[in-house]
């Protein structure tokens, strides 16, 4: 085998296939029609005598693409415009300053469909695209903030910053993350309860039901403590079990109204075990209640220990 005496020269080394190509500083010029010698276009080959307008389109930082048309776009669909105006106006306010919302967004990749809107010139369009990715960036990674630095200069241009906007440092976004499910899901919660104590005939029977069901839990622990719930049920069985109206000549268990025997005065003393046995209840209601309540902080816990943020750890991030 031959050895090599000399160093290979630049002719002989092969091209890297992972290089990345080569950055343009300057936009390449749009193509234009072959004209003849004389300055005359040459007519197309199709048939037709222009070629159909481009679709106007701009960059990140709004500067056109291609070339804008020299008269106005009267031919567009304003219904569109619009409804899509619309829905992302009221998608921006459900999402701003929601930590969880905005993570669910940065989850399903929102961005790669939301970005779309930002070709269109229309201002109002890309105002609302761009508070969309301002909610987002805190929570994106070093990477996708080097690779979007265009839209992160678009926000910085086109969205009217707020005093103390922290939204690129991110300085609180660990804790922010870590109170996040628990202040959506008592968010949801207290907007259901809203709803059902507004609007209860418009909610659906089923939740109905099972309000209901919520309510009658009391019902049944009582049930479940054999207490009874009607207290003129229970003065009247504790008065047919001190005795009736007895004779004179009875052994004490009957009595009339003059010697006071009889069952008014067991009545009288079976008060206080019935006192004895309603602050036993209150105390057992109690104690239910904070079994309940230690139940639903362990449920807490473990939903923290579980929720883990999309893009894995949180640490070191600008």
């Amino acid at each position: 085998m031959k050895e090599p005496t000399e160093i290979d020269g630049p002719d002989d080394e092969s091209d890297d296939e992972a290089a990345p190509p080569p950055i343009k500083r300057r936009r390449s010029p749009s193509p234009q029609a072959p004209t003849m010698q004389d300055g005359e276009q040459v007519p197309n080959l199709d048939g037709g005598d222009q070629a159909p307008p481009t679709r106007p389109e701009v960059d990140e930082l709004g500067q056109p693409i291609n070339p804008l048309p020299k008269e106005p776009i009267t031919d567009f669909s304003r219904r569109n415009f619009f409804a899509l105006i619309n829905y992302l106006r009221v998608m921006q306010k459900i999402c701003k300053n929601k930590s969880h919302r905005n993570l669910l967004l940065v989850q399903y990749k929102s961005s790669n469909i939301i970005r779309k809107s930002l070709k269109v010139p229309q201002p109002e369009l890309r105002l609302y695209t761009l508070k969309l990715f301002k909610n987002q960036v805190p929570y994106c990674g070093r990477k996708w903030r080097q690779s979007n630095m265009r839209v992160i200069t678009a926000v910085y241009l086109h969205c009217r910053p707020e005093l103390r906007d922290e939204w690129l440092a991110g300085s609180d976004v660990d804790a922010e993350i870590e109170e996040a499910l628990p202040l959506e899901q008592a968010l949801r919660s207290l907007t259901h309860w809203f709803n059902v104590r507004r609007y209860p005939d418009q909610m659906a029977p089923e939740i109905r039901l099972a309000i209901q069901d919520e309510r009658d839990f009391f019902k049944r622990e009582l049930d479940k403590l054999e207490i009874w719930n009607d207290p003129a049920a229970a003065a009247a069985a504790a008065a047919a079990a001190g005795g009736g109206v007895g004779g004179p000549g009875g052994d004490g268990s009957g009595g009339n109204v003059v010697n006071g025997g009889g069952g008014g005065a067991d009545w009288g003393e079976q008060q206080p075990q019935q006192l004895q046995q309603l602050q036993q209840m209150q105390q057992q209601m109690q104690m239910l209640q904070q079994q309940q309540q230690q139940q639903q902080q362990l449920q807490q816990q473990q939903q923290q220990q579980q929720y883990q943020h999309p893009n894995g750890s949180m640490a070191g991030w600008g």
